[in-house]
């Protein structure tokens, strides 16, 4: 308390009062007369000087203490962001784990929009893919529950007329928008009512738009470009993943139906028996197409 009281630059003066009445009633009880007028006058000079030091050593702790606060939040902000950037690295690096270990695409989407909502905090994540004839894209995955609604009732856009999703989808450009109300682009989707704003970021192989990843948040000015940097890595990651999933399937399939056409040769080569052959047909086709087919019968006529 006495330490905080002498900072104040008023202090010096209550010290120097002080000084000069206890100097004054020394001298009256010595010798009957006041101290010296210069006495005075030295010590008033003396205060005078105190308390501007005082003054100006308040005024550099007060600029000292606003600079700590300040260099504190700076600190404060600075370590958020570092753990909010490792947390959305860790997310990356699990959705490239994932790309590579599997070939479950659907899967991947689903897992990829969770991480990202829960790991940026997003209110909406979700996938679209494009048509085969590249006229609309439809929503295949969505981390919330309006936009799983979406996706039971087959949500899709027009290829450049409807919505960000749909520009990015024809231009191949990530496109962020900070406010959708300022965004003639933006597409009102009742699905989604408290979208502030919103990034798509489009999903390239092999130079092919396949598709786009749509982000959306409560919060105006909410995207950094830490986010879109890291978002478009993971994009990329889905959509090498999506495009090597479908060469596989479209590669099991052709390798199914050299197979099936090698065995239905070899019957007809082995074998002059008109219902083994058409049974053999029957068994390959229908493993090849998965569907039900009649049985092949000897009732049918005769091409032999």
């Amino acid at each position: 308390l006495a330490a905080s009281f002498l900072l104040q630059p008023y202090a010096s003066f209550v010290v120097a009062g002080l000084i000069v009445l206890l100097a004054s009633g020394v001298a009256l009880r010595a010798s009957h007369t006041l101290p010296d007028i210069w006495v005075l006058l030295a010590i008033t000079l003396v205060a005078l000087v105190s308390w501007l030091a005082a003054r100006n050593l308040e005024h550099a702790l007060s600029d000292l203490r606003t600079a700590n606060r300040e260099l504190d939040q700076r600190v404060a902000e600075r370590t958020r962001d570092l753990q909010r950037r490792s947390v959305q690295l860790r997310a990356a690096s699990e959705v490239a784990r994932d790309a590579t270990g599997t070939l479950d695409v659907q899967k991947l989407l689903d897992e990829t929009v969770q991480r990202i909502s829960e790991r940026f905090e997003f209110y909406h994540a979700g996938v679209y893919l494009m048509s085969m004839a590249g006229e609309r894209v439809a929503l295949r995955a969505a981390s919330s529950d309006k936009g799983r609604q979406m996706l039971e009732q087959g949500y899709s856009l027009a290829v450049g007329e409807e919505g960000i999703v749909g520009h990015v989808a024809d231009s191949g450009e990530h496109l962020v928008v900070l406010d959708v109300g300022r965004e003639a682009a933006h597409f009102v989707n009742p699905g989604l009512p408290d979208t502030r704003s919103e990034m798509a970021l489009p999903l390239v192989s092999r130079g092919r738009i396949i598709g786009v990843l749509d982000v959306h948040s409560t919060q105006p000015s909410v995207f950094t470009e830490e986010d879109v940097a890291t978002l478009q890595t993971m994009a990329d990651q889905l959509a090498h993943a999506i495009d090597n999933a479908r060469l596989y399937e479209s590669t099991k399939r052709h390798v199914e139906e050299l197979t099936a056409l090698h065995a239905i040769d070899m019957a007809m080569i082995s074998t002059r028996d008109l219902d083994e052959v058409l049974s053999v047909i029957y068994e390959q086709v229908s493993r090849v197409l998965s569907i039900s087919m009649v049985p092949a019968s000897s009732s049918m006529p005769s091409l032999l």
